[in-house]
């Protein structure tokens, strides 16, 4: 029954919302960036509360190239590229900057995390220019299934399934699943069983709860 309202009550959302998704679902199709998804994206997620949820959900539910209906996505967090795939039950926190990735089912976000859309944005190359002149390299990261992300994480690699990323690090380089890592850059600390996953001792303020 909880979740039929909650369902119900994000498709009435998404009806109020549509003067907001319409244009980028006409301006960009099916998964194609424009600036009005990112504005409208940012005025969302200054909504508080319980409104506010319901709001971001049905915004990128409309938006994103596919995002599950139970997301929960918390104040002050948008996304930056629309090629996402947010797969059932994902929880993400306060403040977070999330770019072109897929994310399991079941993960955590912390809050204050930014999920790059890879490691190499920006050119390196001093012939060519001015940097901001090169020309742009995006990659979609690979988020596994069952991920927690601690608070204040930078994500630029993939991330294994079941794995556990400690508040703080920056990944650099892929983790592999069923990994603890942490540190920055962060390292791969040991293998995680299921007792391990199960009462996991990484600071890191939990993610909203998907209402």
């Amino acid at each position: 029954m909880r979740s039929r309202i909650r369902d119900s009550v994000t498709y009435l959302f998404v009806v109020l919302l549509t003067p907001c998704w319409g244009p980028v679902r006409i301006a960009g199709g099916k998964d194609r960036n424009t600036p009005y998804f990112t504005t409208c994206g940012q005025f969302l997620s200054l909504i508080p509360g319980h409104i506010g949820t319901f709001a971001r959900r049905a915004y990128y539910l409309m938006t994103l190239k596919s995002c599950s209906n139970d997301v929960g996505i918390a104040f002050g967090s948008w996304f930056s590229k629309r090629d996402t795939h947010i797969s059932e039950r994902v929880s993400i926190g306060a403040h977070c900057l999330i770019g072109s990735c897929s994310i399991g089912q079941d993960t955590l976000i912390g809050s204050n995390v930014d999920i790059l859309s890879g490691r190499h944005q920006h050119g390196v190359d001093i012939q060519a220019g001015e940097r901001n002149r090169q020309e742009s390299t995006f990659q979609q990261l690979l988020i596994g299934s069952n991920v927690w992300i601690g608070n204040r994480t930078v994500i630029m690699a993939d991330i294994g399934d079941n794995s556990i990323i400690g508040a703080g690090s920056v990944v650099v380089h892929a983790v592999s699943s069923n990994s603890l890592a942490v540190g920055n850059p962060a390292r791969s600390k040991r293998t995680l069983t299921a007792d391990a996953q199960s009462a996991p001792t990484i600071d890191s303020t939990p993610a909203i709860t998907a209402i």
